[in-house]
């Protein structure tokens, strides 16, 4: 929440936000809270989405770029998402591409994705 009110902010002064949303946990994981699973990355798109088109100065509307890593395991969700019209309008979206995935898909090897995606010792 205070990251979605500190974008509202900046926006309102005429500025872009960038979020890389790589640390976000994915769909179906265990949490220690109420839920007891995480919705994944699409609720965080959608209201940081909704946050950048309701911020409007003098007709603009605030600038919003989404990055995620492709070796997140939700990527392929990051990406189709903008096939539904109606969801993450206010942003614009760009997959961040390691040379790790790009020398697999040059030697046509395996690729396995991971959460964190920074991880020595992944948790998936």
């Amino acid at each position: 929440l205070k990251t979605d009110q500190e974008q509202v902010q900046i926006m309102k002064r005429r500025g872009g936000v960038g979020f890389d949303i790589s640390t976000i946990r994915p769909k179906g994981m265990t949490t220690s809270n109420a839920a007891k699973t995480t919705d994944g990355i699409e609720v965080f798109m959608d209201r940081f989405s909704n946050s950048c088109r309701e911020v409007a100065q003098g007709g603009r509307r605030g600038a919003l770029m989404l990055s995620i890593s492709v070796h997140h395991p939700q990527v392929m969700d990051f990406i189709k998402i903008k096939r539904d019209l109606k969801k993450v309008t206010g942003a614009n979206i760009s997959v961040r591409v390691s040379d790790e995935f790009m020398n697999a898909v040059k030697n046509n090897e395996p690729y396995v994705q991971r959460w964190p995606v920074d991880s020595k010792d992944p948790e998936i």
